[in-house]
Parts: structure tokens; C-alpha cells; sequence
């Protein structure tokens, strides 16, 4: 059994700081375990390496090695092989009768600047492999690659980032270690080989940070205390499947590989693509303008909204009445659904005055007084095929994407994104995944008006849909994430400036009005979008009024979105203490009571005065903090998203089975047991 404190003391005997400052312990598919840092470091730069380290072990984990450059510097990631690895098991990969790659318990990633040497950054990460594996003493041996390259004959090619240019000249090279006990005496053995050519990582190329397919479950010891709300209320979790805390957690088992299918594995093509062609719909005249649009999308991202889009497209096309009418369009010339059709202005260019030069058409000249054009005589639709009498609800076979679909994905990432964008102007933060957020780097004003710009061809991709619905839908999604943010933000028709929503709740005092203002800004800032983007997804599938699955995609929405964005409000609490070592506390000193502090006020009404002064005066945070510790509020906000994520995958029975199907399922316990 592993405790975290140990794992994150192992980790910090392994910095040198300031160069090598950062060494996280991580599952194959990207979710954090330990980590230890520079204490300057924030903690969502250490989200960033976990998510680019487990992005890398995806693509490069067949040479059993990940050396990645990146904008956050060098990463190495190597694999911490299970005690069943041998040697005989380490077959070359490309050999006849390859076996399924057999994914690592976990990895070990190290991240540090460009002044670490490679080898140097490998001989850091080997002690840790054999402390590791070596603690029972029963592990056979560790094994791993160790390859040197000569840099100074490398020539990068920045228009690839996945590879370098020009020949690599490959030393073999340092080497592998072995923490076996043979005859009481440890030995050593070597490793080496040609290391294949070494893809160069930019996070403005790198894809969906994944969920990883382990359960890491923690054993808590916890006083017992009165559950006050119905929600909350429910039989105590088991202290073996019980989630992490602020207090001494272990980890004490991981799961074999899920046979299921992951999530993002699924649509893994679909969502690559998506990214890279969305760049396209966001070019300007102004440069400065196409960059900051473009922004946040050349860093990594969950992309949950899009993939909920493509899980529910795949999970429900053929099953609405519209169905072949939909499949017609998709590939019928001139009938508007097919994907060349949906880069078409539906207005000439030089009326709409569009000026993105990513698209093939262009506007006119302002050199000139503007003169009548004509109007050309429109061409005749095509003729759609008659309906079918009886429709007989049976899945797309094989599985079939829409273009106005995917087209749809990209535009809710958009519209996320632009919310991102106005979000940090209100918030004054400092750093968005990572990387300075686009206030830091652009200014208040650009980022405020990048926004807007996004919004805006958002909603010109979303008119060339066709369908009336789903502009209705998606368009109130922007309405609800700004009442959100005013609710947020705690400014009522009726209350001035200065009266924040916390005080709304100090006059409910311990009622249930309380939960209903959180849960509502919840929904709208972020269950909104999940719940609409799903729902308008299946109409585009063909869904009709008084089908059933379109209602599915939406219930399904806003449960999955309520217990993302529970979870989200958790870490702040939970995340940084337990698993980073380091404190949190970014909605509180945002002023922001989220779940944990309303369920701490209701077990200490000293709360109940921090809440009303949005936590202003010194000291506030420290002692709600201290609050929330002392009180069962991390573990019933979990409980809650729990129930909203259950709700979720009970609500997917009235599907048929499907790979989609499945992966929505897997994605309702991803969400509530993810750690970042």
C-alpha cells in the first residue's frame, strides 16, 4: 500500500531545483497520482506536464520512452513496469505476432527546463523506478529504455511539431538498471538499442488531455457527523472505494485495464480532427485578432463538450424519424449537408464583410464605392427521396458522423472557449492551463473583444446548420452562461452592486434556497452547454418532437455537467492538498462559496459570516479552509456529484447497446473520480 505523502516525498527527493522542478507520478492515460514541484509553481502548470506526459505515453509508449520538448521545457516519461512484466515480455515492437500493448501501472514523468541534459534527466528518473517497485522487495526487476540523442545534429522542424527534420544521429546509450536480488546482491543490467526518431511536442499541437481507465480508490479515516441535507444523507461509502481527502489517503489498489471503451480512445480520429480543422473557421484580417481567437485552442483541453457531442451523434444516428432524410443531405450535393456545403456563406461574402482568409471565399475591395450587384437566379434544390411510411428505430451501421455534427462539436468548443476568454477578464486570473491566460498576454480589452469575435463565428457556422432547433438551443446556451456569470457574480435586478449572492444565502441560512442558487449557477455556467450541445446533436441525427432521445441526450447533460463541475469545485479543496502538496483555494479567494463550504456551514455556522463577506477580510480563506477540513464537506459534495453522475448512466438504459453507449457510461465515472 502506497501512501501519498511517501510518494510525494520520493518525488521531491528527485528536483533540482530551479531546473528540474517539477516530477509527477501519473497512469498511463493521464491521470494525476503524487506530484512534487517548485512551490512557485501553480497548480495548474503540474495539470498541464500530467496531461501532456499522458498524451505522449499515448502516442510514443510503443519505444518505451517519452522525450518531449515542449513550451513548458523538457518531459521524460517512463513507465513503472507491474511486478508480471519480465523480460520475456519485452518483445520488439513491429515483430511478427505483436501482442496488444500491455499498458504500465503507472508512469513517472519529469519535467524540466531546457538546461537538463536528456541522459541527465533519465539518471534523475531511474532511483525512482527502483524505489517504486522496490519497497516490498519483491519486484523482479525494473525495466526501461534509456537512449541518448545528439541534439546538436538535429534540425527541428517547427512545421511538424510531432518529429524532427533532417537525420538524427542516435548514441546507444545509457541504459537500464535492474533492482533485482539475486544471490543477496543487487545486479545491474544494461539496456540499449537505437532509440526510433524523437517526436518534439508543442503543447499548440497536442490534443484532449485523456481520463485515465485505472481506478485509484483511497482508504479515509473519518469521524462520523450528522448528515444535514436529504441529498446528503445517504449510507456512509466504503472506506475502500472512497475518494480522496485533504487528509492521509493511500492508495491501495489499481484496477487492470477497462475492457471498456474509453471515451476519447473511441473518437480519438474525430477529435484530432476537429481540433486541427477549427483553426480554419477562426482567421481574420486583423493578426492580432486571429491569435488571440486562436489562443486557447493551441493548448491541451478536455474537448467533454465535443466528445459529448460525438458519444451522442454515434449513440443515437438511426434511430430518429429524420434519419435518411439527414443521410441524404450529408451526401447529397446542394442539399446542404455536406461538409464542403457548410463552409458556404449563406449570404455573399461582401455583404457579410467576412473577412478570414482561412476560407475560400473573400470579400471585396473598400477601394471602391459599392455598386449593385444583381442577384443570380438560384439554383433548383435537389429533390429528397420520399419518406418512409414506418420508421424503425435500428443504429446507423457502421457507425456514421454527420458533417453538421461534427461541425456542431466545433462549435461548442467555441462558444466554450469565448466563455473562457470573458471568464478570466472577470476573474483577473493570471494563468489558464498552464500558460498565461489571454488577459495576461493580450490585455483585458482584446481578450474581452477575442471573445466576441469567437462568439460571432460561432453563430455564423451554427445558422449554416439548417436547423431551427438547434440555433434556438445553442444560441440560448450563450444567453444562460452570461445570467451565470450574473448570478455568480451575485447582482440581482434589485440589489446594487455591492451585495453579493452569498448574502442571499446568509438569509436562507441553512434552507435548501441556498443549494438551488449554487446548483442553478452551476447548470448555467456549465451543465448548459453539455445538456444543449447533446440534445442538439441527436436533432441533427434526426430526432423529432415526442422521441425519446433526444430528452435522453439532454437529462443525460445536465447530470453529467452538475457533477463535472461538483467535482471541479472539490479539487479546489481536495486536489491541491492531497495530491500536489501545495494550497488551494482559488474560489475562495474569488469570494465563491461552492459545495464543501455550504455543507461546512451547516456543520459550522461560523461559516455563515465568511460566506456573506465573500471572504474579504484577513484570514477569511485560511479559516474557511480550515472549516471545510474539519467538517464532512469535500466528501457529501462528492456524494452529490455521485448522484448526478448515477442519474447520468441510468438515464443511457433507454439507449440501445452501442460502443457509444458504453463509453458515455465510462465517462459518467471518469468525471466523478478524476483528480484534475
Amino acid at each position: 500500500m502506497l501512501v501519498l505523502s511517501t510518494l510525494h516525498k520520493l518525488l521531491s527527493q528527485v528536483l533540482s531545483l530551479p531546473d528540474l522542478h517539477t516530477a509527477v507520478l501519473l497512469t498511463p492515460e493521464g491521470q494525476l497520482v503524487s506530484c512534487a514541484s517548485d512551490p512557485s509553481r501553480c497548480k495548474d502548470q503540474i495539470r498541464v506536464v500530467v496531461g501532456l506526459s499522458g498524451e505522449v505515453w499515448q502516442e510514443t509508449g510503443d519505444q518505451g520512452i517519452g522525450m518531449v520538448d515542449s513550451e513548458l521545457g523538457r518531459i521524460i516519461v517512463l513507465p513503472v513496469e507491474t511486478p508480471a512484466s519480465s523480460a520475456s515480455e519485452a518483445t520488439s515492437s513491429g515483430t511478427e505476432g505483436e501482442k496488444p500493448r500491455v499498458e504500465p501501472l503507472m508512469l513517472v514523468a519529469l519535467n524540466a527546463t531546457n538546461a537538463v541534459q536528456w541522459d541527465e534527466l533519465q539518471s534523475k528518473v531511474c532511483p525512482v523506478l527502483v524505489s517504486l517497485l522496490g519497497v516490498s522487495r519483491q519486484t523482479s526487476y525494473v525495466r526501461f529504455l534509456g537512449k541518448a540523442v545528439d541534439k546538436s545534429s538535429v534540425a527541428p522542424n517547427w512545421q511538424d511539431p510531432w518529429s524532427f527534420g533532417g537525420h538524427t544521429n542516435v548514441t546507444d546509450g545509457a541504459v537500464g538498471i535492474a533492482g533485482a536480488k539475486r544471490g543477496g546482491k543487487d545486479e545491474g543490467r544494461a539496456c540499449a538499442g537505437v532509440c526510433p526518431t524523437m517526436r518534439r511536442w508543442s503543447a499548440s499541437a497536442s490534443a484532449s488531455t485523456r481520463y485515465s481507465r485505472y481506478t485509484i480508490s483511497s482508504a479515509v479515516t473519518r469521524p462520523s457527523r450528522k448528515k444535514y441535507s436529504a441529498l446528503a444523507a445517504r449510507p456512509a461509502t466504503n472506506a475502500s472505494t472512497s475518494q480522496s481527502t485533504p487528509f492521509a489517503t493511500t492508495v491501495d489498489h489499481v484496477s487492470p485495464a477497462d475492457p471498456r471503451p474509453s471515451p476519447y480512445a473511441l473518437l480519438k480520429p474525430e477529435l484530432n480532427q476537429l481540433r486541427e480543422r477549427l483553426l480554419t473557421l477562426l482567421g481574420s484580417a486583423h493578426p492580432t485578432l486571429a491569435d488571440i481567437a486562436k489562443y486557447y485552442f493551441l493548448h491541451p483541453s478536455k474537448q467533454m463538450r465535443p466528445l459529448l457531442v460525438l458519444l451522442f451523434s454515434r449513440a443515437t444516428n438511426g434511430l430518429g424519424q429524420g434519419w435518411d432524410m439527414k443521410k441524404w443531405a450529408a451526401e447529397c450535393d446542394g442539399a446542404g449537408g455536406r461538409a464542403e456545403e457548410l463552409d458556404r456563406p449563406l449570404t455573399r461574402p461582401d455583404v457579410l464583410n467576412d473577412y478570414n482568409p482561412s476560407m475560400s471565399d473573400h470579400t471585396a475591395s473598400f477601394s471602391s464605392v459599392f455598386s449593385l450587384i444583381p442577384p443570380s437566379p438560384p439554383l433548383p434544390p435537389p429533390i429528397p427521396p420520399p419518406a418512409s411510411a414506418s420508421h424503425i428505430p435500428t443504429l446507423a451501421s457502421p457507425a456514421f458522423l454527420l458533417p453538421t455534427q461534427l461541425r456542431l462539436a466545433q462549435i461548442v468548443e467555441m462558444i466554450h472557449v469565448a466563455s473562457l476568454l470573458h471568464d478570466d477578464v472577470i476573474d483577473s486570473a493570471d494563468l489558464r492551463r498552464g500558460v498565461p491566460s489571454a488577459p495576461a498576454a493580450f490585455g483585458n480589452k482584446l481578450a474581452v473583444l477575442g471573445g466576441d469575435f469567437l462568439l460571432g463565428r460561432a453563430s455564423a457556422a451554427l445558422s449554416r446548420l439548417g436547423d431551427h432547433e438547434v440555433v434556438e438551443l445553442i444560441a440560448s446556451v450563450i444567453a444562460n452562461l452570461v445570467e451565470g456569470e450574473i448570478l455568480q457574480l451575485g447582482k440581482g435586478a434589485s440589489v446594487s452592486a455591492e451585495t453579493a449572492e452569498s448574502e442571499k444565502l446568509v438569509d436562507a441560512r441553512v434552507g435548501q434556497e441556498r443549494w438551488n442558487i449554487y446548483l442553478k449557477k452551476t447548470y448555467l455556467k456549465t451543465a448548459t452547454l453539455m445538456a444543449k450541445g447533446a440534445r442538439a446533436a441527436v436533432i441533427l441525427g434526426g430526432s423529432k418532437e415526442g422521441e425519446v432521445w433526444k430528452e435522453v441526450a439532454y437529462a443525460y447533460g445536465r447530470n453529467l455537467g452538475i457533477a463535472f463541475q461538483l467535482v471541479d469545485d472539490i479539487l479546489d479543496y481536495d486536489a491541491a492538498e492531497a495530491t500536489m502538496g501545495k494550497p488551494g483555494g482559488a474560489d475562495l479567494r474569488l469570494g465563491l462559496a461552492t459545495g464543501p463550504a455550504l455543507y461546512a456551514w451547516e456543520e459550522h455556522l461560523e461559516m455563515g459570516p465568511l460566506i456573506a463577506r465573500k471572504f474579504k477580510h484577513e484570514g477569511d480563506v485560511e479559516l474557511a479552509r480550515d472549516l471545510v477540513r474539519r467538517s464532512s464537506g469535500v466528501e457529501r459534495t462528492r456524494d452529490l456529484a455521485k448522484a448526478h453522475a448515477d442519474k447520468a448512466k441510468e438515464i443511457l438504459q433507454l439507449l440501445p447497446d452501442s460502443d457509444a453507449k458504453v463509453a458515455l457510461e465510462v465517462l459518467t465515472e471518469h468525471v466523478v473520480k478524476r483528480t484534475w
